[in-house]
């Protein structure tokens, strides 16, 4: 009885089934694989991020990539760009240009620069490159605070 009914089971189970009926099983559309190198699409274009009280780098640089990210006390942006210049003259702008506009600078290295002014914070990292066109790669953090810790809004 019990093998009866699995066979009666397993039938109907075929016969249901929309092969059964002449249906082909639909398949998804293929999808095209990721293009990488020659043919690839072009990457994204940025505009550049003006940063509060940091002027925008004089030197021959291109912006690779930048990112934005919001949370309740303010807004950070990370930006990667390559320049032409070498890495001691990259740390020497920004050391500058952070001291003229009356940023404190919390720690300096012949990499890697961190600075604070009115809450805000900059913090510059130099990594040599491997473009030879544009040896110098760096990465440009920078977080505007918004609101105080004390819920207080700043201007």
């Amino acid at each position: 009885m019990y093998r009866r009914t699995l066979v009666t089971l397993t039938l109907i189970s075929i016969a249901s089934s929309p092969i059964a009926y002449g249906e082909s099983k639909k398949e998804d559309p293929p999808q095209k694989p990721p293009v990488f190198g020659a043919g690839a699409p072009p990457p994204p274009k940025y505009e550049p991020v003006q940063f509060q009280d940091l002027p925008e780098f004089t030197g021959q640089a291109k912006l690779i990539l930048q990112h934005s990210s919001k949370v309740e006390s303010g807004t950070s942006w990370i930006q990667v760009r390559r320049a032409k210049e070498s890495m001691q003259q990259v740390h020497d702008w920004y050391l500058n240009v952070l001291k003229m506009n009356k940023w404190t600078i919390q720690h300096d290295t012949a990499k890697v620069i961190i600075a604070q002014r009115e809450g805000n914070m900059f913090n510059l990292q130099i990594n040599g490159g491997m473009d030879p066109v544009n040896p110098t790669e760096f990465e440009l953090t920078y977080f505007l605070q918004t609101k105080k810790h004390g819920g207080g809004q700043t201007d």
